[in-house]
C-alpha cells in the first residue's frame, strides 16, 4: 500500500479504527504493548477494560507476559532519578512529567501490573466463547457447551449416515462408474465439507436455483460428483446444484448435531455468535454489553480474519458515537504479505476489503528490528516492486536502527546467498540403474542440494562468528541451534536430516508435518493386528520386522518361537484391555527388550516421541475408555482417515538438544533464527475442491466447488475457469510463503535454485524469472544460460549480496 504515513508510537493516541500494517521484524508486539501502557497512563485505561486478541494460545500467553513487562519497564523509567540512555521517545515523554502527574501515573501502572490477569488477552475463539457467555440465557445451551478443537469424527459419521440413507432410498444414486466409486464420492464430499467448515464465509458452488427444492438433493441426484458425463436430464450443472444443496444441508446437520451433543467446534462459536448478533434486541444487547465492558480492542494477525469475524468486531466496536461514548479505539495489526493460512479459513480478499473501509485509518511500520542492515538492504533491492498475490500487497521497504552493526555474521560468506544447481552433465555421471535421464535429473537435485546445504552448515560451524549487536564485545562461534532449515513438507526434511547426521551434526525436526503421516502409524497397526488376533501366525510373524520385537529373521520359520510370541501377544492384549491404551504403552516402554528393539536404528528419541504422541491421540479419541485391540486399531484407522492440520496433530520436536532445526515455513511464521537455509524450490500445489472469491455487488464472497470433478458450467464459468482462479490464489499463497521464509533470518539467508519440474511456476521461479504482478502468466522455463544471466545481473545489481554457483 503506497502513500501511507509511518506509524509514530510517540504521536497522538489513536481513536476510532486504526490499521497498523507491519512487515516482518518490525515489532508489532512491542507496538501493541506500548500502546496499552500509554492508554493506561494517559487515558486511565483499567485492565478489565482491555481486549487483546490473537490467533494461538501460545501467542496470547506471550502477549500477556510482554504487556506485563512493558508496564514494568515504563514504571521503572518513570520512577528513575534520570531517564536512562536509549529510552524510547514515547517512554521518555511519559517520564518528563510533573511530580503530581508522576504519582498518578505510578498508581495507574502499579494497579495495571497487579490486575493484568483481569484483562481479556486471548485467542479469537477464546474471545468469542466469552462473548457467547455474555449472552446468558439467550444463548441457550451454547454458553455451557464443551469446546473441542477437532470434530472430524462427527463430520465423518454424519456424512456416512447421509450417504447410506441415500443408498437406501435409491441403490443406484451412488452407482460406481468407471472413474468413481461410492468410497471416492465420500472422500470427495469430505474434502468439500472440510474446506467449507474451515472457511466460515464460504458458500458451496454452484448456487442452487431459487425454486429448487432441498429434497431434490436426496431424490433426484442420479450421478455422483466426479462423473464426467451429465445425468439423465442431460444437465451436469443441475446435478451439481443438487449436490451443492446436499452439502449445505450436511453442514447445517453437522453443526446442529455438534451443538445438540454439547460439543462446539471453534468455528461453531463464530457462526452462532454472528447469528445471535442479528437477533434483534438480543444482538443489540450483546453489542452494548461488550462495548461497555471493553474500552480498547486490539486485534493481532488481522490478515488472518474473515467476513464472519470482522462482522462481530466492526459492529460491536464501531468508531465512537460522540464525546459521551467511553470507547477509545479498535486497533488492528496485520502484515498481508504473511497471510499464509487460507487453508485454515483466512481470507486475504476479505482483509483487503476491510482495509479499504473509509473509516479505517492506516499507518505503516517500516523499521526492522530483526535482521542485519546488510541483509535488509539486499532484500529491499531484490524485492522492490514485487507483489504477493494482489496489487495492494506489495513489498514495503524497511530500514534498520542506525546503531546496528552492518553484518554481524562473519566467516561464512555474504548475508544473502543464492546457490544455483545447473542442469550439467556431471550431476548425472553415475545415474541409478534403469533410470531415464529425466527421472535421474528429478531425483538427483534433492540429494545434491542436501549435500551442499550440509557442507554449508559445516562451514558455518567451523568458521562462522556472530558479533554482538552493538559491535563491542567478543564474538561467539555459530552453534547448531543457530541454524534453521525451512521446508514445505516433512518429506523434504528427510534428505537434509540424513546429510547432516552423516556429518555428525545434531538435527531435530520441529513441527514437521502430521504425526499421523509418520511410520509410527503402520508400526502400531502391525502391533494391534497381532494383539487383535494372536492366533493368526502371519500377524505375529510380522512383528519381527516391526519396531517392537528385535529377533533374527530366521525365527520367523521356527514354530516354537511363533508359539511363544502368540502367548506374549495374548498377554499384551489382556494388558491393553485392562490398562487402557495409555497405561498399556507406558508399561510397554518399561520392557527392556522392547526399548532395545525401538532403539535399534539409533532413532529411539524420534520413535518414542511419535509413539507417545499417537498414543495420546488414541486415548483422547477413545474418551479414555479401555477397549480391546481391535477397537483401538479401528480408532487408529479413523484418526488417520480424518487427520487434519490441527495443532494437536503437528509432529513434536524429538529432542531439546542444541541442534539444527528443520521445520516447515508455515510453522516458522512469527519466529526468527540467526541463520535460515531454504533448500528446495517448489512447484505450486493446487488441488480440488477449488475455492475462489466472487464479486457480488461490491462484496467479495468466498466460493467452494461442492461437486469437484463435475463439468458444470454457469454462464461460461466452467472447470477451466475455476481451475485458473484457484491456481492464481495458490500462486499468491506461495509468494507470501516465500516472503515468510525470506524474512526469518537475523544474519544470513541462503536460498537454493534448481530447475526441477514446475519450479519455474513456483514462487522463487516467479521472483527470479517471471512477473509477480500477473499471476495468470506462466514464467518461462529458463535455460542454464538464461539462469546464469539472471544471477549475474543480480550480483551486479545488488553488489556483494547474492552469491551463486555456476556450471562446473
Amino acid at each position: 500500500m503506497t502513500g501511507v504515513a509511518d506509524f509514530d508510537l510517540d504521536g497522538d493516541l489513536p481513536s476510532g479504527w486504526l490499521l497498523l500494517e507491519a512487515s516482518a521484524g518490525t515489532g508489532k508486539t512491542y507496538a501493541l504493548t506500548a500502546l496499552v501502557a500509554r492508554y493506561v497512563v494517559e487515558q486511565d485505561l483499567r485492565t478489565e477494560q482491555l481486549l487483546m486478541v490473537t490467533f494461538t494460545r501460545a501467542a496470547a500467553a506471550e502477549m500477556r507476559e510482554k504487556t506485563r513487562q512493558q508496564l514494568a519497564h515504563v514504571l521503572a523509567v518513570l520512577m528513575a532519578d534520570t531517564v536512562p540512555d536509549g529510552t524510547p521517545p514515547w517512554m521518555a515523554r511519559i517520564a518528563a512529567c510533573s511530580d503530581a502527574e508522576r504519582e498518578v501515573y505510578r498508581r495507574r501502572l502499579e494497579t495495571a501490573m497487579v490486575t493484568i490477569d483481569a484483562a481479556t488477552i486471548t485467542t479469537i475463539h477464546g474471545f468469542f466463547q466469552r462473548a457467547l457467555a455474555e449472552v446468558g440465557l439467550g444463548a441457550g445451551d451454547l454458553a455451557s457447551a464443551e469446546l473441542a478443537e477437532d470434530n472430524s469424527r462427527i463430520t465423518s459419521q454424519l456424512l456416512r449416515d447421509e450417504l447410506v440413507s441415500l443408498l437406501a432410498a435409491d441403490p443406484d444414486i451412488l452407482a460406481a462408474t468407471s472413474e468413481r466409486s461410492p468410497d471416492k464420492v465420500e472422500a470427495d464430499l469430505h474434502k468439500v465439507l472440510k474446506e467449507l467448515s474451515g472457511n466460515l464465509s464460504a458458500h458451496p458452488a454452484p448456487t442452487a436455483d431459487n425454486d429448487a427444492e432441498p429434497a431434490a438433493a436426496a431424490t433426484d441426484a442420479r450421478r455422483c460428483p466426479g462423473d464426467a458425463a451429465p445425468d439423465a436430464s442431460g444437465d451436469a450443472t443441475a446435478m451439481a446444484r443438487r449436490w451443492s444443496v446436499l452439502v449445505s444441508q450436511l453442514i447445517e446437520r453437522i453443526r446442529a448435531t455438534r451443538i445438540a451433543s454439547g460439543v462446539l467446534g471453534f468455528d461453531d462459536l463464530i457462526v452462532e455468535l454472528v447469528r445471535l448478533l442479528g437477533d434483534g434486541d438480543l444482538g443489540a444487547g450483546l453489542q452494548a454489553t461488550l462495548r461497555k465492558r471493553y474500552r480498547l480492542a486490539l486485534i493481532d494477525e488481522f490478515q488472518d480474519t474473515d467476513n464472519a469475524m470482522w462482522k462481530l468486531f466492526s459492529t460491536t466496536f464501531a468508531p465512537s458515537a460522540g464525546p459521551d461514548d467511553p470507547f477509545l479505539a479498535l486497533i488492528t495489526v496485520a502484515d498481508p504479505k504473511q497471510a499464509i493460512y487460507r487453508f485454515r479459513g483466512a481470507d486475504i480478499a476479505a482483509y483487503l476489503q476491510f482495509a479499504a473501509d473509509p473509516r479505517m485509518a492506516t499507518r505503516q511500520m517500516r523499521r526492522n528490528w530483526r535482521s542485519d542492515p546488510a541483509l535488509v538492504a539486499v532484500l529491499n533491492s531484490w524485492l522492490a516492486g514485487k507483489t504477493f498475490g494482489d496489487a495492494n500487497i506489495g513489498y514495503v521497504e524497511v530500514d534498520t536502527p542506525a546503531s546496528d552493526v552492518d553484518q554481524r555474521l562473519t566467516g561464512a560468506g555474504a548475508p544473502v546467498q543464492l546457490r544455483w544447481l545447473p542442469r550439467h552433465p556431471s550431476i548425472s555421471a553415475d545415474p541409478p540403474k534403469m533410470a531415464t535421464p529425466l527421472t535421474c535429473w528429478r531425483r538427483w537435485p534433492v540429494r545434491i542440494i542436501a549435500a551442499d546445504l550440509a557442507n554449508h552448515v559445516v562451514d558455518l560451524l567451523t568458521d562462522g562468528l556472530i558479533h554482538p549487536r552493538s559491535g563491542s564485545g567478543q564474538p561467539r562461534q555459530v552453534q547448531p541451534g543457530d541454524i534453521c532449515v525451512l521446508v514445505r513438507s516433512h518429506d523434504d526434511a528427510e534428505p537434509i536430516a540424513n546429510e547432516l547426521e552423516a556429518r555428525n551434526i545434531p538435527v531435530v525436526r520441529s513441527r514437521i508435518g502430521n504425526v499421523l503421516d509418520t511410520d509410527v502409524v503402520e508400526q502400531l497397526r502391525i502391533l494391534l493386528a497381532a494383539l487383535a488376533d494372536h492366533r493368526d501366525a502371519r500377524r505375529v510373524r510380522a512383528l519381527a520386522v516391526g519396531w517392537f520385537v528385535d529377533e533374527p529373521l530366521h525365527l520367523l520359520f521356527d514354530d516354537a518361537w511363533v508359539e511363544d510370541m502368540q502367548t506374549r501377544c495374548l498377554g499384551w492384549a489382556v494388558d491393553l484391555e485392562d490398562l487402557g491404551v495409555m497405561g498399556f504403552f507406558q508399561q510397554l516402554r518399561t520392557e527392556a527388550d522392547v526399548l532395545l528393539a525401538i532403539a535399534r536404528t539409533g532413532e529411539a528419541e524420534r520413535r518414542l516421541t511419535d509413539l507417545e504422541h499417537v498414543v495420546e491421540l488414541l486415548h483422547a479419541s477413545l474418551d479414555g475408555r479401555n477397549q480391546p485391540a481391535a477397537v483401538v486399531r479401528d480408532a487408529l484407522d479413523s484418526l488417520v482417515a480424518n487427520r487434519s492440520a490441527a495443532d494437536h496433530e503437528i509432529r513434536r520436536v524429538d529432542s531439546d538438544a542444541k541442534a539444527v532445526q528443520i521445520t516447515t515455513i508455515h510453522s516458522s511464521k512469527g519466529l526468527e533464527y540467526p541463520v535460515v537455509l531454504v533448500p528446495y524450490p517448489k512447484a505450486p500445489r493446487s488441488s480440488q475442491p477449488y475455492s475462489w472469491s466472487e464479486d457480488h455487488d461490491g462484496d467479495l464472497t468466498r466460493m467452494v466447488d461442492a461437486a469437484p470433478g463435475v463439468p458444470w458450467d454457469v454462464d461460461g464459468f466452467g472447470p477451466k475457469q475455476r481451475g485458473a482462479l484457484a491456481e492464481v490464489e495458490v500462486a499468491g499463497d506461495d509468494l507470501r510463503l516465500l516472503y515468510v521464509a525470506f524474512t526469518r533470518a537475523q544474519h544470513q539467508l541462503v536460498v537454493w535454485w534448481a530447475q526441477t519440474r514446475g519450479a519455474n511456476k513456483g514462487p522463487l521461479g516467479r521472483v527470479l524469472f517471471g512477473d509477480t504482478t500477473d499471476l495468470h502468466a506462466t514464467p518461462r522455463n529458463p535455460s542454464d544460460e538464461e539462469t546464469e544471466a539472471v544471477f549475474t545481473d543480480l550480483v551486479n545489481r545488488l553488489g556483494s549480496g547474492p552469491s551463486w554457483v555456476g556450471p562446473a
